[in-house]
């Protein structure tokens, strides 16, 4: 049964491509497909999460850095202790508002601001509809 409705998400898709418009449910279907495989795979909804956690918060936290990369290789964000500690804030969705309203009120570009208040609010997005990927394909073993 989970198969048949993965095959049938997958012809719908198909049907979608050949018509204008329904951006909303191309995009749907193409998030579905990626996070959790229609419904069939927990561990991909685990991986996105991570992903997601990891991608925003590296952004959010280069963009609150002014775009400044070091290429010295003992400088990687990657490596610092601080920088896991701020991410698993970073990925508990209600922590970070403080943070967030103390870094827009310092003298920043505005590319700057706009980076980081719409990374924060994406990367936030994107964590929750990961965990709701997870939930959901973990429910697929109680429909049986």
């Amino acid at each position: 049964a989970l198969n048949y409705r993965k095959n049938e998400m997958n012809s719908f898709k198909n049907e979608l491509k050949s018509t204008k418009g329904n951006c909303e449910e191309k995009i749907v279907l193409w998030l579905n497909n990626f996070s959790n495989s229609h419904g069939l795979s927990w561990f991909k909804g685990v991986c996105f999460t991570l992903l997601a956690w990891v991608l925003f918060f590296s952004l959010y936290e280069w963009s609150v850095n002014n775009f400044y990369f070091s290429s010295n290789l003992g400088a990687l964000l990657l490596l610092h202790q601080e920088y896991w500690t701020e991410a698993i804030s970073f990925l508990w969705l209600p922590q970070g508002l403080g943070r967030l309203t103390e870094n827009l009120n310092l003298n920043r570009s505005w590319l700057s601001s706009i980076s980081m208040g719409s990374t924060f609010i994406l990367g936030k997005i994107a964590i929750a509809y990961g965990i709701y990927q997870t939930i959901s394909a973990f429910r697929k073993h109680g429909k049986i």
